[in-house]
């Protein structure tokens, strides 16, 4: 009898990898919702694709200004944006001080 894993389990080293999976694995499910204020109806729907896409470009960006080796603190609330900038800075490498 053939002894099968429970689920399939690539072999993900660091955040790189794992933002790499997720793209091309859940492209179009939903990887973040929020709404811009508490009592808005509208709820905005960040896709995996569209994450993956915005924490490389800041993380590209932070590398241009010379942020490698550096350690950055983030503050602020738990939104959108403070996600994509954590995300963002441990995938250029960046020690991120949250």
């Amino acid at each position: 009898m053939k002894d099968y894993p429970l689920i399939y389990s690539p072999r993900l080293t660091n955040v790189r990898d794992y933002i790499d999976f997720i793209e091309t694995t859940y492209s179009s499910d939903v990887a973040f919702s929020y709404r811009s204020k508490p009592r808005d109806e509208r709820i905005h729907k960040v896709s995996f694709n569209e994450l993956s896409e915005n924490t490389r470009a800041l993380a590209a960006a932070m590398i241009s200004k010379g942020f490698i080796g550096k350690r950055v603190a983030l503050i602020g609330k738990l939104t959108y944006g403070w996600v994509n900038a954590y995300l963002s800075l441990l995938y250029a490498g960046i020690v991120a001080v949250p």
